[in-house]
């Protein structure tokens, strides 16, 4: 899911953005944390595990004990991955929907 919505996010983007899909780029959520922000490729690589090791470990319990069912559960795992997609790429100007020379 953290993969994935990094993913679909940066595609989305530049098919908004007019931008071909299919060349090479640096439009990731991984990559601007890493290449623009400056945060360490270790640390932003353990931020994407364990998120995704938390929401595995969400998803495993919640499937033992069906305490939330599934059609509640799955937005509450991707809105917040989304907002958090959306916010840090509007906080480093990365929203714009200009075209980027590639």
């Amino acid at each position: 899911s953290v993969y994935g919505v990094d993913s679909v996010g940066t595609i989305i983007l530049r098919l908004i953005r007019k931008e071909n899909i299919f060349k090479a780029h640096r439009s990731h959520l991984y990559q601007d944390m890493t290449n623009i922000v400056g945060h360490s490729h270790m640390k932003i690589s353990a931020l994407y595990a364990l998120t995704q090791l938390g929401i595995n470990a969400l998803w495993l319990i919640n499937f033992n004990y069906q305490f939330i069912p599934p059609v509640i559960l799955i937005p509450l795992i991707f809105i917040p991955l989304i907002w958090f997609y959306l916010w840090y790429k509007n906080k480093h100007q990365q929203l714009s929907f200009k075209r980027n020379p590639s």
